[in-house]
């Protein structure tokens, strides 16, 4: 299991799976969360203050420790954030958007796609560097071409797949 993967499961108050992911990409493995300082968690993009404590209340309480223990006792292992693959990735270090429909991936099984060959996947058009348009794209294409950002459709898409 994945450490994002992990942290969500946990289901901390306000920790979605974007919030997961970036906070395992900042703390490499488990045992950093009982050491971290507020101010560490703030520093993490889209973490406020009430998050941050939250998330430092929780890895600083000892029956959620205590939890967390249990389970890597009983034999659940925590792997890296990142497969091998995902460094290097013909989407490394992209930030992208999906719009639109895609005839041969559930938006899901895309956004996986993209995250295992080195990619984010982000909800919003205002940060990225990539947008992938399928059918019936919307305001977020609009906004992509208003905003200059790379645009690919679902060929292309597939295509990076198999670089």
């Amino acid at each position: 299991m994945k450490l994002s993967d992990f942290i969500f499961a946990l289901g901390i108050p306000g920790v979605g799976k974007k919030t997961a992911k970036d906070l395992a990409k900042k703390f490499e493995n488990i045992e950093d969360f009982y050491s971290l300082k507020i101010e560490d968690l703030i520093e993490i993009e889209f973490i406020g203050e009430i998050m941050a404590r939250d998330i430092y209340d929780f890895f600083h309480n000892e029956n959620n420790i205590e939890e967390i223990n249990g389970l890597l006792r009983a034999g659940v292992v925590i792997g890296k954030e990142n497969s091998e693959n995902s460094i290097g990735g013909s989407f490394y270090g992209e930030k992208v958007v999906l719009t639109g429909t895609l005839s041969s991936y559930t938006r899901s099984e895309a956004g996986k796609l993209i995250e295992e060959r080195g990619g984010e996947v982000m909800s919003s058009v205002s940060k990225v560097t990539l947008v992938i348009a399928g059918e019936a794209a919307g305001s977020k294409l609009d906004k992509a071409k208003k905003l200059g950002i790379k645009i690919i459709g679902e060929d292309e898409f597939k295509m990076l797949l198999t670089t």
